[in-house]
């Protein structure tokens, strides 16, 4: 080899590791990087090969990197992922009154229409109603013995509804 060879070749390997790093960066880079080893392996192990198996090595070794530069520059990107522990809980929170006397009325059943979550109002008539998934509005049966149940649709989170149930 000429000496001014042996000094590019020698330039070259001292700044091979900033060259990786910065083709690392992008999809780009690592392709053309990709291409570059695949072409230096396919030389070293198939100089001496006859020309079918030099030409068949090169169409695999083609074929592979165009897969891999289709299949990186077509990604779409992703969704953010939202973990559960930051999700905020829906609640629907309120009172459950007599609708002619405006007293308390304990033990009204409150359930949503789907079935899945329920609630009982305490002696006060106070019920909170934790939903287990993020919903848009909500329908809500309130229902007691003696009373007429209410049917309402509510948009969560909402912490101060008033039911007024009506005696039958």
């Amino acid at each position: 080899m000429l000496p001014a060879t042996i000094q590019i070749y020698g330039k070259v390997v001292e700044s091979l590791p900033a060259i990786i790093a910065a083709a690392a960066k992008s999809t780009l880079g690592i392709l053309a990087l990709m291409v570059i080893l695949l072409s230096a392996l396919a030389f070293v192990f198939f100089r001496q090969a006859s020309e079918k198996v030099r030409i068949a090595v090169f169409a695999g070794l083609l074929g592979g990197v165009v897969c891999f530069g289709f299949a990186t520059t077509n990604v779409q990107p992703s969704k953010p992922v939202v973990s559960l522990k930051d999700a905020r809980p829906q609640v629907i929170a309120g009172t459950v009154v007599d609708q002619t006397t405006n007293r308390a009325i304990g033990q009204a059943q409150i359930t949503l229409s789907d079935g899945l979550e329920s609630a009982t109002s305490d002696d006060s008539g106070n019920f909170s109603l934790r939903l287990s998934h993020e919903a848009g509005p909500v329908k809500v049966r309130v229902q007691k013995a003696g009373y007429l149940s209410a049917d309402l649709t509510v948009e969560p989170p909402a912490q101060s509804i008033i039911v007024r149930l009506r005696k039958e």
